[in-house]
């Protein structure tokens, strides 16, 4: 909400002489931050945002629903919010595409960690934008993913949550590498943009869900588990 500097009449009801000037250059001065946020935002909207969200404290993301293959149940809803009334945490792991070298290379390290991160009531999950029936073959076909994931593999296929969390690929039609760890606020704790073949920080993760778990701060002892 816009502040409103309210400096008042004079005792005699007239305008102070330095209202004028400070009027003036307060217009000034919003001018210039229009004009630099506005070239800011066309030069690099998404680092813009991504940078935001990058922030420990940072924002909550929007509550979700999305199709998802499981290799237990087949295609399910996953919920975020029934995902973090069961588990303390839920780490995000967004990749680009099913049938490729470096998704293979992403799910590996993920089923690689995923008994840790469950030990630290936390729930792995990896969304793409491919459709749940891709995901499915992905994992059955002889020369898809080559093992059978303990975790969700989530669907983004409209990209909603890809654009509401900044990761959208726009050039490529899919999403960006990234990973977001979430609290049972849904607040975004940790985010991380990964550029080229960089691998997922598994150890950065699992030190920084770690701590949180770990931690004496008050939203850790508000949820009554140690």
């Amino acid at each position: 909400m816009r502040k409103t500097i309210n400096f008042g009449p004079c005792e005699d009801n007239t305008i102070p002489l330095s209202f004028t000037f400070i009027t003036a250059f307060f217009s000034f001065v919003k001018m210039i931050g229009i004009c630099s946020s506005k070239r800011t935002r066309d030069e690099d909207d998404d680092g813009l945002q991504l940078k935001r969200r990058s922030n420990p404290s940072g924002p909550s993301i929007h509550d979700f629903t999305l199709k998802a293959f499981t290799s237990q149940y087949g295609t399910v809803d996953v919920q975020l919010s029934k995902l973090l009334h069961e588990f303390r945490y839920v780490v995000l792991f967004c990749y680009s595409n099913d049938f490729t070298p470096q998704a293979c290379q992403d799910l590996k390290s993920i089923e690689e960690n995923a008994q840790t991160f469950l030990n630290l009531q936390t729930a792995p999950l990896a969304m793409s934008t491919d459709h749940p029936h891709v995901h499915d073959a992905f994992v059955r076909f002889p020369a898809g993913l080559g093992f059978k994931p303990r975790f969700p593999l989530l669907s983004d296929s409209v990209r909603l949550l890809s654009n509401h969390l900044g990761t959208a690929d726009r050039d490529n039609g899919c999403s960006k590498r990234a990973v977001f760890v979430l609290d049972q606020s849904r607040k975004v704790r940790y985010s991380i943009v990964l550029h080229g073949n960089q691998p997922f920080p598994m150890e950065t993760i699992i030190v920084k869900v770690h701590f949180f778990h770990f931690s004496f701060f008050p939203y850790s002892r508000c949820y009554g588990k140690n």
